[in-house]
């Protein structure tokens, strides 16, 4: 939970400066002066429509106690079932993992959003390039880039670039991506997008950015929903090579859901069966189980987590949990079967904001093909 309580710590304003190194207020200083909207003209607004927004990658979750170290003090980092009446711990592990991933996308989605609103520094009626663009004292430089391809399929495709002023080398591309429209002129937002940011890139250009390894997306909106696939590449909170998927999602009513993987004790050194303490002693299971996530909520805040849990102290076992948790996130209901049958509950579970279990399966997260752009050969 390191690394994930470490993202959720930084403000998306404070990713955005570290992530590319370039701050904020006057930030496109070779595009018109700021203040007052710039919107691109009807000819160039496919083009910025083809840029990915916060709606697109970004996990909305419903937040009440808005601070992380009110909701570390609510159970953070603790692996433990919580108990009913007492601080969800499935929402919390739920939380952290979509500020984590909002984190990882949040400098490259907030650049393109104060680019969109400013016209292209030059438009050929394919090509629409922004920039470059720096702060006075910035050493590096950036633009942005997006094409419109009608080879195959209409698409278009957009990359973030970056380099030192000295011009001594060639543009880098730090983030890239694509966007099929489900209409025929590309000019609404529904449609199919993929995105991917270099995190080893950025550090090469940036030093003081400690990223590294890399995250692919893919999202499909519709005027219903939005529904999103990630894959993190890269190392993990100890260095060590790692791969992580996600699923997420939002309806238009926002009612949304995120799937994960994570690694936890949810006995947290409970006594073993042969009466052990939880100081760590013989018989104490103390071993971390892999788990896998589904949280679904409404957009009021009330919600359920579905959990498989393998490997660990469960060894050959199987476990099935199921926790539910009001408006203020406080567990209103909570179950555990083992092997299928029920050791454990809590509650009423028709108190929960949704009443029908959705067990998570492992087919459900993203392979890196279900990720990857299909048009990053021809897109730019």
């Amino acid at each position: 939970m390191r690394r994930i309580l470490t993202w959720a710590r930084r403000s998306p304003r404070r990713l955005a400066e570290i992530g590319l190194g370039i701050g904020y207020g006057c930030l496109l200083a070779s595009l018109p002066a700021c203040g007052g909207s710039h919107e691109a003209g009807d000819d160039v607004r496919a083009f910025v429509v083809a840029l990915p927004t916060a709606d697109d990658v970004l996990v909305e979750v419903p937040e009440v106690q808005t601070d992380a170290a009110s909701l570390e003090a609510a159970g953070a980092g603790r692996s433990r079932r919580a108990l009913v009446g007492e601080p969800a711990t499935f929402y919390t592990h739920s939380y952290y993992q979509a500020k984590e991933i909002n984190g990882l996308a949040a400098s490259v989605i907030d650049i393109l959003d104060e680019i969109a609103s400013y016209p292209p520094t030059t438009f050929t009626g394919t090509v629409a390039v922004w920039g470059p663009f720096s702060e006075p004292f910035e050493p590096n430089e950036f633009k942005v880039t997006v094409a419109k391809n009608e080879a195959s399929a209409l698409h278009f495709g957009w990359k973030i670039a970056g380099r030192h002023k000295s011009g001594v080398a060639d543009f880098a591309t730090l983030a890239r991506g694509s966007f099929e429209p489900d209409s025929a002129d590309g000019d609404q937002r529904n449609g199919r997008g993929w995105m991917f940011i270099d995190f080893g890139r950025i550090h090469e250009l940036e030093q003081s950015n400690e990223g590294a390894g890399d995250i692919r997306y893919r999202f499909t909106r519709t005027d219903a929903a939005v529904h999103v696939k990630a894959i993190y590449q890269g190392p993990d909170e100890e260095g060590q090579p790692a791969t992580v998927a996600y699923g997420f999602g939002a309806n238009a009513a926002g009612d949304g859901f995120i799937l994960f993987g994570l690694s936890a004790d949810i006995h947290s050194g409970e006594d073993g069966a042969n009466g052990a303490n939880d100081d760590g002693g013989a018989g104490a299971r103390d071993a971390k189980e892999d788990l896998l996530i589904r949280t679904r909520w409404r957009a009021e805040g009330g919600g359920r987590s579905d959990v498989v849990a393998r490997g660990g102290d469960l060894m050959l076992d199987e476990a099935l949990v199921s926790q539910c948790w009001s408006e203020t996130f406080v567990s209103t209901y909570e179950s555990m079967a083992i092997n299928g049958s029920l050791i454990g509950e809590e509650g009423d579970e028709t108190s929960c904001a949704l009443d029908s279990p959705e067990l998570p399966d492992a087919t459900e997260l993203p392979s890196v093909d279900d990720v990857t752009d299909p048009f990053s050969s021809t897109s730019l």
